[in-house]
């Protein structure tokens, strides 16, 4: 039995992504399997509702107690500069959100020196992570990079910093794991760093299906997209322009989205259904009133939401790079250019007055969904992390 600590940014009561829910299915697997596993999240962060029945230990101390704690250790050791020191981080830690990233990422760092416990090997999450885990880890020191994060400089308000330190991260002496062959590629090519292992996520057993389901062929053909929660990278005003296109052209669609998403549903471009936030059991029943994914993202690494649908059978309109795991063109998806909405008017088309080839892409895909399921995607991380201890 190992003692495995993951470290991961802020969790969230209601919302997450794809890369935190990957992250805690890893832990959860991990701790079914007899392992002592623990999760810090590096910020202040709540229980989960969407995650539940977990077994790892999630770390949650509230601000106020670590704030407390800043404090206690430097007024023990009784000298000025010690105290004042301690009530610059015990104040820090009341309210991080108000700093800028720079200082924001020092929380961060000094977070981790109050909370990262004994472990055999301890697991940076992001780039985010990577420092804090470097500094104040214990045991082996492992980085699971679920993308290559200089590319998102600018969701974070000094873009600058941001990439620096993303960059910086691959650098760290630590371990270096990916989700994907392409991010493995991508940061030996731009940093210049080894990386030790490439273990891939997976997905739910509720997006399984036995066989096809079945949805009349009447009426528009029914098409589902992931938001994006409004990342430009994540393609959705290139998505709208190639519905928008296919419909110029006579193709009916009836087009929803779930989650946040750059557009309102009645826009001037290609209006939608807007189907909101939606749990793992109510985007499995989403998948199944649907013929066909569309998605267009500029760069993925291992996403979840084709290989969802794919589980579904559905037929899969996706890009590359990061898909290249499951996504194989014309044999288990349709795969087109990322910035191309031609290419993906094309196929949307092409699906829609093509049955045979919709059905066909489905059926593979379906099997193709089957080889990447919890059990095999947590027996890969814990052979990767046992063989570093």
């Amino acid at each position: 039995m190992a003692r495995i600590c993951w470290v991961v940014p802020k969790i969230k009561r209601r919302k997450f992504s794809g890369g935190i829910y990957c992250i805690l299915r890893h832990a959860d697997g991990l701790a079914r399997r007899g392992h002592c596993v623990t999760v810090v999240p590096i910020l202040d962060s709540s229980r989960p509702d969407w995650f539940k029945d977990f077994q790892f230990e999630l770390k949650l101390e509230r601000k106020w107690g670590l704030a407390w704690r800043a404090l206690r250790s430097g007024w023990q050791k009784r000298s000025l500069e010690a105290m004042l020191q301690a009530s610059a981080s015990g104040m820090t830690m009341v309210e991080p959100r108000v700093l800028p990233f720079s200082l924001r990422h020092s929380v961060m760092c000094e977070r981790a020196r109050l909370l990262l416990p004994e472990a055999d090997i301890t697991v940076a999450t992001s780039f985010e992570t990577a420092l804090p885990v470097h500094l104040y880890g214990r045991g082996v020191l492992a980085y699971y990079a679920q993308h290559f994060e200089p590319y998102f400089k600018n969701e974070f308000d000094d873009p600058g910093f941001a990439e620096t330190m993303a960059r910086l991260s691959y650098s760290l002496p630590l371990k270096i794991i990916t989700n994907s062959a392409w991010l493995e590629a991508t940061i030996s090519a731009e940093t210049g760093a080894s990386v030790h292992a490439v273990a891939g996520n997976a997905i739910d057993d509720v997006m399984y299906i036995d066989k096809p389901h079945v949805i009349p062929e009447e009426g528009p053909l029914r098409v589902i997209s992931y938001g994006g929660r409004g990342a430009v990278w994540k393609g959705f005003d290139d998505m709208a322009e190639g519905v928008k296109r296919a419909r110029a052209q006579g193709v009916e669609i009836d087009w929803a989205v779930y989650g946040d998403c750059a557009l309102s549903p009645e826009n001037s471009v290609a209006n939608f259904r807007h189907l909101g936030f939606l749990g793992p059991a109510q985007l499995a029943a989403a998948y199944r009133q649907s013929q066909v994914l569309l998605s267009a993202s500029w760069y993925e690494s291992f996403p979840l939401f084709p290989l969802e649908a794919m589980a579904s059978g559905l037929a899969v309109i996706t890009t590359q790079p990061g898909t290249e795991a499951f996504a194989e063109h014309m044999r288990t998806a349709w795969v087109v250019p990322p910035k191309d909405p031609d290419a993906l008017s094309d196929a949307l088309i092409g699906l829609a007055r093509d049955r045979e080839l919709r059905h066909k892409l489905g059926a593979a895909a379906m099997e193709e969904a089957k080889r990447h399921s919890w059990d095999v995607a947590t027996g890969q991380m814990e052979r990767i992390l046992l063989g570093l201890i």
